[in-house]
């Protein structure tokens, strides 16, 4: 079952004050988290899309013991005769466009402007690169030794970058490492290539590639791009960290300074992992844990942090299924007549003492034969034929289910235009008047039905409605 607007909307609603407490939450626990920080913003992203993800799992928690449409056993439609009530049955006008779908209309086109930056981005990326030339056959021979120590099985080229440009790693499935002009020549070069070589080994590409297609959902939570921003300068401080633990004592420094030289050149483009840095904090965490060694994680402090954001979110997807829940039972949204016509019995007790069922379960709507009857909303067809409920008296019935437990009956039909099984939508014509069954004119027999309980079609259906308000 499919979320609806309303349901989805709080969703991605929620994820903006949610961002907001797991962005202040990580970076209280960031020093508990120790020398794997990654791994606690990760965590952080991904309960701040939770909201999102329950969103479009909660009808479906809301309707665990789903009530099985039932129809009950029928009382006889109500032969059309003289001395009757009678009404109009109109067209009713076009329902107005709701403000879920007003929203979600903003939302499309600002997610279609992200994912197109996006893509126009990623497409120059891959144009830099093929412009660039493949690298020095030493240097490739380098990239290739470190990668195999460091248990890189996959094929990786090697490109030559301007000699203003910081390392930077590029490509999903196939990475392509950009190395500036000179590089190999200098003492921290290696340390540098190890950094890069781990980003390999992580995928961290691929869970970046992840992450934006993710932004393109809730482009417009800037607490989302900030928890980003925080990831990919705490998988950085991971890859420094793995370096650290390779390089021979003393040579902290060495990489250390060699970060230094890459903070004075161009950082490379800005979906590429480069090993430069873009602004003066990231520089400054990136220093202190290289010359400096992490603490080790506070799994208490943790554990709680991370307790407390799952208490919320927990808190969050309560208040959208129960949304979804109460939603469920809410009548579908009926745009269309049925037929127009005359009414000539209503729905409730009857007045007149004939051989039929006291209580009329339906309306009745006169029209001349082959008048078009147009299902009120979309739905499927649950049942089409004769014999409905092994009584010949209904002569041709169709039943369209419309979802969260309610249908529509229409008896007494002349030609059928669908079959059971079928999808029809709003406005769709599913048969002709007729006089089949139990019928003395020309008329068709409407019942509404919610979870198997006849309700008042001229509650329901539109120009009925206007007809019971007159005759309340």
């Amino acid at each position: 079952m499919m979320a609806d607007l309303p349901v989805l909307a709080l969703g991605i609603a929620l994820t903006l004050p949610l961002g907001a407490i797991l962005l202040a939450g990580a970076h209280a626990l960031e020093s508990a988290s120790g020398n794997r920080p990654d791994r606690l913003w990760s965590i952080a992203l991904v309960l701040c899309l939770m909201p999102v993800v329950i969103a479009l799992l909660a009808p479906g928690f809301a309707s665990l013991s789903p009530v099985a449409l039932h129809l009950p056993a029928p009382g006889e439609p109500q032969a059309w005769g003289e001395g009757q009530t009678e009404g109009v049955a109109s067209a009713a006008p076009a329902a107005a466009i709701s403000s879920g779908l007003v929203l979600f209309v903003v939302w499309s086109a600002g997610a279609l402007r992200r994912a197109t930056r996006e893509l126009r981005a990623s497409f120059s990326l891959r144009a830099q690169l093929r412009r660039l030339p493949h690298a020095s056959e030493p240097v490739r021979a380098m990239a290739s030794a470190r990668a195999l120590k460091l248990g890189i099985r996959s094929a990786i080229t090697v490109r030559t970058a301007s000699a203003g440009t910081a390392p930077f790693l590029a490509g999903l499935w196939a990475p392509c490492l950009a190395l500036p002009e000179g590089f190999g020549s200098c003492a921290g070069d290696e340390a540098i290539l190890d950094h890069e070589l781990v980003h390999v080994r992580r995928a961290d590409m691929r869970v970046n590639a992840l992450l934006r297609a993710l932004g393109v959902l809730v482009w417009f939570n800037p607490f989302w791009f900030a928890l980003e921003r925080r990831r990919r300068l705490a998988v950085e401080l991971a890859c420094d960290a793995a370096v650290m633990r390779r390089l021979e004592p003393g040579r902290a420094r060495l990489y250390a300074r060699a970060l230094l030289d890459a903070v004075k050149a161009d950082s490379g483009p800005p979906l590429a992992v480069g090993f430069g840095v873009a602004y003066k904090e990231a520089l400054k965490m990136r220093l202190s844990y290289i010359l400096k060694p992490a603490p080790k994680a506070d799994l208490r402090r943790l554990a709680a942090g991370l307790a407390g954001a799952c208490c919320l979110i927990v808190t969050a997807g309560g208040a959208q299924t129960a949304l979804a829940a109460g939603r469920l039972t809410d009548a579908p949204v009926f745009s269309h007549s049925v037929l127009e016509g005359r009414i000539t019995s209503t729905y409730g007790p009857r007045s007149l003492d004939l051989p039929v069922p006291r209580f009329h379960g339906g309306l009745d709507i006169a029209a001349p034969l082959g008048a078009p009857i147009q299902a009120p909303a979309g739905g499927t067809i649950a049942y089409a034929g004769d014999n409905y409920r092994g009584s010949p008296n209904w002569g041709h019935v169709i039943v369209i289910d419309h979802g969260n437990g309610w249908a529509t009956l229409y008896a007494h039909l002349g030609d059928m235009h669908v079959s059971t099984g079928d999808r029809v939508s709003a406005g769709e014509t599913i048969s002709e008047v007729g006089m089949t069954g139990l019928s003395t004119g020309p008329h068709v027999h409407v019942e509404v039905l919610e979870n198997g309980e006849r309700r008042d079609p001229a509650e329901f259906l539109p120009g009925l409605a206007a007809y019971a308000q007159s005759q309340g």
